[in-house]
């Protein structure tokens, strides 16, 4: 389980939201606005970053982040039903 902050970052749960802790590694900006988990691994999982924009993504359940891209305005994500297409919009 995932929780977006302005400011700390991506916070992970692994209890059901009893405890957290920072999941941070390699991101570039800790102000994030949305995270969605792959519903065909939940060690996948995007985010993106509000102030100077940014989508990120992992493939270890949070362990390291890699920048996809530099995109700037997505509030929204979210996979197609069969989990094989990532969608990224704004509102």
């Amino acid at each position: 389980m995932y929780l977006t902050t302005r400011g700390d970052g991506m916070l992970k749960s692994e209890d059901g939201g009893t405890s957290w802790f920072p999941a941070n590694r390699d991101l570039t900006n800790l102000n994030l606005q949305e995270v969605t988990v792959s519903p065909g691994s939940a060690d996948t999982a995007f985010t993106t970053a509000v102030v100077f924009g940014g989508l990120f993504h992992t493939t270890n359940g949070g362990a390291s982040w890699s920048s996809v891209d530099e995109i700037w305005g997505v509030t929204a994500l979210g996979f197609l039903p069969g989990g094989s297409r990532l969608l990224v919009g704004d509102a």
